[in-house]
């Protein structure tokens, strides 16, 4: 529950209330020894990605709330909650994560960069791998490699990627169309209670597809975020909070993260950041940055509800 202005309360779907515990050199990046490395930096061959050492520990409130999962494979899901794994960044080599690493949810999220450049036959490959992943219901938004999806800016930028332009509407409409899972593009959806806004935009972050000037473009993109969301779905982290980049810093969204505070959203799940993999928390909101495609860490980030 959250307090609303007029000094009452405001019931939500979802209450979360965990504590952390967390080390790591800045707010936002995790502690992992291992450091983060590129899949495509490899042989290319398959793998199995090993368990996250994430130094972290979540506690949920008692009567309701959000935790972290360590064990997704071996701890079975309480009566009453709703399990959600979250993937982010997979940059096309969905296809790669061994069958072990997918372990069965209620509800599977992904924060974008599904693919490297938004070609058709890496959107069917993604739907593809969502229609057969073992989940009951998929949530998915897409990110600035998925330029297709994008058709402004892919109009203008097409030849940097393809060496003759795709048509837009065909390249999403496996995933749009597919009925392989709910696509959000700033709009909201119903899962088993939870109402998860989707929307693909963030600030300028190199040359990429969805982005937006930092300042004015940006809060009317977050001013279209519903102030009762349970869960939001970004593909750039709100500032703070999985977004410290090496040598960069914080490089999230300040005015997402008023919004995220304003609002009092319970869980805020995103990725682009490779260097803030994990998940950290306030008193309010559980935050993951569920990037995927990293060696040494485990292909998702489980929870419950």
């Amino acid at each position: 529950r959250r307090r609303t202005g007029g000094g009452g309360w405001h019931s939500r779907a979802l209450q979360q209330w965990p504590a952390v515990d967390f080390s790591g050199g800045h707010p936002g990046l995790m502690s992992d020894k291992s450091g983060p490395w590129w899949m495509e930096d490899v042989a290319a061959e398959k793998w199995s990605l090993s368990l996250a050492r994430t130094s972290s520990t979540v506690k949920a409130k008692t009567g309701g709330g959000a935790r972290i999962v360590q064990d997704p494979l071996g701890e079975r899901k309480l009566p009453g909650w709703t399990r959600f794994v979250c993937f982010s960044d997979t940059s096309g080599l969905h296809g790669w994560i061994p069958a072990e690493n997918h372990p069965h949810a209620d509800v599977l999220l992904h924060a974008g960069n599904f693919s490297r450049s938004g070609d058709p036959d890496e959107v069917e490959s993604f739907a593809n791998w969502l229609r057969t992943y073992p989940a009951s219901h998929k949530v998915a938004i897409a990110g600035n490699r998925d330029f297709t999806f994008d058709r402004d800016y892919y109009h203008y930028a097409w030849s940097r990627y393809h060496p003759q332009p795709f048509n837009c509407d065909e390249a999403r409409e496996a995933l749009v169309d597919g009925h392989c899972c709910a696509y959000l593009e700033d709009r909201i959806v119903d899962v088993l209670g939870y109402r998860i806004y989707g929307t693909p935009w963030q600030p300028e972050f190199h040359d990429g597809a969805f982005n937006l000037t930092r300042g004015r473009d940006c809060r009317a993109a977050w001013e279209r975020i519903p102030s009762d969301v349970d869960i939001l779905l970004t593909h750039g982290p709100p500032h703070g909070s999985g977004d410290y980049r090496s040598h960069y810093g914080s490089s999230g969204c300040e005015d997402l993260q008023k919004i995220v505070q304003q609002y009092g959203v319970p869980i805020s799940v995103a990725g682009q950041i490779r260097e803030g993999y994990g998940h950290t928390s306030n008193e309010t909101t559980l935050f993951v940055n569920a990037f995927t495609v990293n060696m040494e860490r485990r292909a998702e980030i489980d929870g419950d509800c």
